[in-house]
């Protein structure tokens, strides 16, 4: 247990409320350039595969926001800066 660093959490817009699905090692580190967030992530294929990025919604407002969020997780092209990710993230959660 002493080398788990990242702790996955499913159902945290529930009533029930967060329930952690998995703990994964990831070697630390963050790179000198680019985004801290996507090279952590793209170490781990249990960590990307949690994200279900494949997976789309009814809603097209909500998968947009899913979509933006998936692209900066792996790497895609379609990467906006990390303000604009945060804007994402709030974004879903006032929805």
């Amino acid at each position: 247990m002493q080398d788990l660093n990242l702790i996955l959490l499913d159902g945290v817009d529930t009533a029930a409320g967060p329930q952690m699905v998995m703990v994964l090692a990831i070697q630390p580190g963050c790179p000198a350039t680019g985004d801290a967030l996507t090279a952590l992530l793209q170490r781990s294929p249990d960590a990307l595969g949690f994200l279900q990025c494949d997976v789309r919604v009814a809603d097209e407002g909500r998968q947009a926001i899913y979509s933006r969020l998936c692209a900066f997780a792996t790497g895609s092209p379609a990467r906006r800066p990390p303000s604009a990710r945060r804007d994402a993230l709030l974004e879903l959660r006032a929805q």
